[in-house]
């Protein structure tokens, strides 16, 4: 195990109990072998996010199973701040093309909240 993964998944631990297993570092690397690109987020306010990415062509897909940690009103705005700030306006390598996010369609899954919005 490397230090940032045994970091991030203490941190989790120390912010839910049980920590959601969608948001662990493992989970991450497992959904990487399935085609998404994993970012993990320490947002505003202490909460965390194992933001998982995909898309075809200009569109992007952002989700965030089970998460944020904590999953409070202030998290998902701290988590939406950063969908519209870096986050969403980051460029996301693809091979050896380089595509910038043109939309992103953002999901945040709570145990007891959803959010969805849309962007451009």
């Amino acid at each position: 195990m490397t230090a940032a993964r045994e970091a991030w998944d203490r941190e989790l631990d120390e912010r839910a109990s049980p920590a959601p297993l969608l948001q662990t570092w493992g989970w991450g690397e497992v959904q990487s072998h399935a085609g998404w690109t994993v970012e993990r987020v320490r947002l505003a306010g202490g909460a965390m996010a194992s933001v998982q990415l995909r898309g075809l062509g200009r569109v992007r897909e952002a989700y965030v199973p089970r998460g944020p940690v904590p999953a409070s009103p202030d998290a998902i705005g701290a988590l939406t701040d950063w969908h519209g700030g870096a986050g969403g306006r980051r460029g996301f390598r693809r091979g050896h093309e380089r595509a910038r996010v043109q939309a992103c369609r953002f999901r945040a899954t709570a145990a007891h909240s959803d959010l969805e919005t849309v962007s451009a």
